[in-house]
């Protein structure tokens, strides 16, 4: 299950205004303990990153964002989200806020290339 929502970060630069992103945040997403280990989660998450980048690819939305158990922040590292050091979360604890950039860098770069 998945939910559109606003996430700000006073440190980047990228906006020069109110710092707010467009975010998608996937709320829930879990593999029963007696099925693990068999690559469901992996297959789960794919779909859903695969289902939100189809939804999203006319919105603005820049960032698909997560609250990942501390003891999973390498599976979801390996699968291209990155912590969020600057959110603090008292209401999840033992959780890490984790995110997955949508910009398309290579983009970017070719713009920033053709005003030059």
């Amino acid at each position: 299950m998945f939910r559109f929502s606003v996430i700000k970060d006073e440190n980047d630069e990228y906006y020069s205004n109110d710092h707010a992103y467009p975010v998608v945040e996937i709320v829930y997403i879990a593999v029963d303990k007696r099925i693990q280990h068999r690559k469901i989660g992996t297959m789960a998450l794919d779909y859903f990153i695969s289902l939100i980048k189809s939804i999203v690819s006319d919105l603005p939305v820049r960032f698909i964002v997560l609250n990942a158990f501390n003891h999973l922040e390498k599976w979801y590292n390996n699968r291209g989200f990155r912590p969020v050091e600057f959110v603090k979360d008292d209401l999840h604890p033992g959780t890490k806020h984790m995110r997955m950039d949508l910009l398309d860098h290579t983009l970017v770069d070719q713009y920033i290339g053709q005003l030059s």
